[in-house]
C-alpha cells in the first residue's frame, strides 16, 4: 500500500492548507485594520497564489518556480515600482509623513507653563502608599499642598482629578530619593492634580505644571499656533501647513506633485548640469563595463582553449575560484589584505621602501 493510500493521511494536507488560509486571512485583516490596505491586498494575493500552488495538485514545475518568481517580484520589481512612485511625490527629509501623522505630531507638542510649575516631593506612608507634596512655584508664596495617600500599584491608580489640600500641621516622613521617584514615574504620569482651578500634569522628575499645547485643531484641517494665534492650513500642492503670509511649519507631509521633480531636474540649471554629467557617466560606465568584460572574457576563453598552452587546467581553476568563493568572504579577505596597520599589502610595500 502506497503512502497516498494509507488511511487517515488524506485529511492532513487539507487541514494544513485550511490552517494556512486562516492564518493568511488573519494577517491580511490585521494589516487592513492597521491602515495598510495595499499591503493587506498584496499579502492576500501572494498568499492565495502560494496556497493555490502548494495546496492543490497543480504542475510540479510551479512548485519550484514560485519561490523564484516571488523573490523577483519582492526584490526587483517592487523596489523599481516604489522608486518610480516616489519620484512623483515631494518625498524628502522634511516630507516623510502622511498628512494625518504630521498633524498628529504637531498636536502632540506641548510646553510647560513655568509660571505655574509646582515643584514636588514624594513621601512614603507606613502602609506602602505615598503622598505628593507641592510647594509654591518659583517667585510665588503660599502654603505647601498635599495629596491624599496614593496606591503604589498602577492597577489601583486613582482615577480622575486629585484635589490637593493644604498640608497644615500634618507631619511627613523624609522625601523619597530621586531613584524612588523614577521608580514611581509610571504612577505619576497619568495623574491630574487640581490646584486653584489649574489642572496640573506630570512635567518631569521635579515638578507638576500646567501643560499648554503648542497647536490646536481648527475647522477645515487647519492648525492654530497658540503662542501667536496664527492659523496654518494644509497646502496639498506643496505638502506643508502654511499661514496666510506663506510661512511654513515642519514637518511637512507627502503629496503627489506630478512631474515637478523631473521638470526641475531638466529646467533648473543647478540640477541640470550635475544630472547630465552623472547620467552620461553612468551610461558610459555601464556600456564600457559590458564591452570590456565581454572582450576580456572572450579573449581568456579563446586563450584557455588553445591546445598548445601549458597548465591550462591550473589557469582555468584560478579563474574559476572567484566564482566559487562567496562575495562576502572575498570582501573580508581583501579587507584584511589592505588593512593599513596589519595588512599584507602595506607590509610588502613598506618592506620595498
Amino acid at each position: 500500500m502506497t503512502a497516498a493510500a494509507k488511511p487517515g493521511t488524506s485529511w492532513l494536507p487539507k487541514l494544513i492548507t485550511a490552517a494556512a488560509a486562516l492564518a493568511l486571512l488573519w494577517l491580511a485583516f490585521t494589516l487592513w485594520s492597521a491602515g495598510q490596505p495595499l499591503l493587506a491586498v498584496a499579502l492576500l494575493a501572494l498568499g492565495g497564489c502560494a496556497l493555490w500552488v502548494y495546496g492543490t495538485a497543480q504542475s510540479v514545475a510551479w512548485k519550484y518556480l514560485f519561490p523564484g518568481v516571488v523573490g523577483m517580484l519582492l526584490f526587483v520589481a517592487f523596489p523599481l515600482l516604489y522608486t518610480v512612485q516616489i519620484g512623483f511625490t515631494n518625498y524628502s527629509s522634511s516630507n516623510l509623513l502622511e498628512e494625518g501623522r504630521a498633524r498628529a505630531y504637531l498636536l502632540d507638542q506641548s510646553v510647560v507653563d513655568e509660571a505655574r510649575a509646582w515643584p514636588y516631593t514624594l513621601h512614603a506612608e507606613s502602609d506602602g502608599r505615598f503622598r505628593i507634596r507641592l510647594t509654591a512655584p518659583l517667585g510665588a508664596t503660599g502654603e505647601a499642598l498635599l495629596s491624599p495617600p496614593l496606591p503604589a500599584a498602577a492597577a489601583a491608580a486613582v482615577p480622575g482629578v486629585i484635589k490637593m489640600q493644604p498640608q497644615g500641621t500634618q507631619a511627613l516622613g523624609a522625601a523619597m530619593s530621586l531613584r524612588d521617584v523614577v521608580a514611581r514615574r509610571h504612577l505619576l504620569q497619568p495623574l491630574r492634580l487640581s490646584v486653584a482651578g489649574n489642572d496640573l500634569r506630570y512635567a518631569g522628575l521635579r515638578e507638576f505644571g500646567v501643560i499648554e499645547p503648542l497647536w490646536v485643531s481648527q475647522a477645515g484641517d487647519a492648525l492654530k499656533q497658540t503662542s501667536s494665534g496664527q492659523t496654518f492650513k494644509p497646502n496639498r500642492s506643496t505638502g506643508f501647513f502654511e499661514s496666510v503670509s506663506g510661512e511654513r511649519i515642519q514637518p511637512g507631509f507627502k503629496v503627489n506633485i506630478g512631474f515637478a521633480n523631473y521638470s526641475r531636474m531638466l529646467l533648473d540649471a543647478d540640477f541640470r548640469g550635475p544630472f547630465v554629467s552623472i547620467f552620461i557617466w553612468t551610461v558610459l560606465f555601464a556600456g564600457l563595463t559590458v564591452v570590456f568584460s565581454t572582450a576580456l572574457g572572450m579573449t581568456l576563453a579563446v586563450l584557455l582553449e588553445w591546445q598548445g598552452l601549458s597548465h591550462r587546467t591550473l589557469y582555468r581553476t584560478l579563474l574559476f575560484l572567484p566564482y566559487a568563493v562567496p562575495g562576502f568572504i572575498s570582501i573580508l579577505v581583501f579587507k584584511g589584505l589592505f588593512n593599513q596597520n596589519f595588512g599584507e599589502i602595506n607590509g610588502i610595500l613598506h618592506s620595498l621602501l
